[in-house]
């Protein structure tokens, strides 16, 4: 396990300096705390914070990408400061679209013999080689039965997500995964312990240390200030009708909130975290894999329900 800046530091940019909201319950649901600790969470305000990333290191064993950043509480003062952060800069950036993948990384797959040489690396820098394929009819791209033996000497499962890097000026394409099920011994020490220390320093007013998976959709506690606040001018309701861009392919869904617990509180004067306070039932199915979201995930849709179909009329004919 390598705990020093690789060529994956990369993706997170240069060392950068924004500001965020912690939500405690998220980061403690993400530390797989007990439900106790999390449902305690419920009361706990979010923390607006100065952020400085420190740097990003992959696990050796599993290929997972880790990112550690700094918090430090903001004062009153700063509390009341414009934010120019970025929509996203917590989050890993998406560097390669669908659309435009091989153009960037491989130009050769799309001239006879349309077909080019994927060369891949590890966090160890160990290469594989493997055909890439573009099929002009399907307009889909193929990988040669190379890649068979890389799932195999990387175990991956069903459901493991596998994000390629294009590094500008060479031919190596860096990746990294998020497995389903990880087994990294590094996402095993974000626990209650590491989720303690946090909340415990910023109640303290003290800096703290954070470590998370960026490639992890779960990791999604620390969240621009721009965004949070312009969620909380929106009227969320039972009812409404709301939309999400699936991050992996851009894809738009639109679904209706079912339930929500938005201002609502069942300790007198005291505000429920927002944290996944919303229920969405999506029109098309399968477009995420969990129904809970928070505020600052959707956005308000002028589109109406789909129409549901109706049964069939029986005409009674009688002599």
């Amino acid at each position: 396990m390598s705990r020093k800046p690789s060529d994956f530091e990369m993706v997170t940019g240069s060392p950068a300096l924004g500001s965020a909201y912690y939500i405690p319950q998220g980061h403690a649901q993400y530390c797989n705390t007990s439900e106790d600790t999390v449902s305690v969470c419920r009361y706990m305000p979010p923390y607006l914070c100065n952020v400085a990333y420190k740097y990003c290191f992959g696990d050796n064993n599993t290929d997972e990408l880790f990112t550690t950043v700094c918090l430090s509480p903001c004062t009153t003062h700063q509390n009341n400061f414009t934010d120019h952060s970025p929509h996203g800069f917590f989050r890993l950036s998406k560097l390669l679209e669908p659309p435009n993948l091989t153009e960037m990384c491989f130009p050769a797959a799309l001239v006879p013999p349309r077909s080019d040489i994927l060369r891949l690396s590890d966090v160890e820098r160990k290469e594989w080689q493997m055909k890439l394929v573009f099929d002009v009819e399907t307009g889909e791209y193929t990988v040669g039965e190379e890649w068979a033996s890389f799932v195999r000497a990387k175990d991956l499962r069903a459901g493991d997500t596998v994000v390629f890097v294009s590094v500008l000026g060479s031919a190596i394409t860096l990746f990294a995964t998020s497995r389903a099920h990880s087994q990294s011994k590094v996402r095993h020490s974000i626990n209650l312990d590491a989720f303690s220390k946090a909340i415990g320093g910023l109640m303290q007013s003290k800096p703290v240390e954070l470590t998370y998976s960026p490639m992890d959709p779960h990791s999604d506690f620390l969240v621009s200030p721009r965004v949070y606040r312009d969620s909380l001018l929106v009227v969320w309701m039972r009812g409404m009708r709301v939309k999400k861009v699936r991050e992996y392919d851009d894809d738009h869904h639109v679904g209706t909130i079912t339930s929500t617990t938005f201002g609502n509180s069942d300790v007198h004067g005291v505000m429920r975290s927002l944290w996944r306070c919303h229920t969405v039932v999506w029109d098309a199915p399968y477009g995420f894999d969990r129904i809970h979201f928070s505020p600052w995930e959707l956005t308000p849709s002028q589109e109406q329900p789909q129409p549901q179909p109706q049964p069939p009329r029986t005409l009674h004919l009688f002599p």
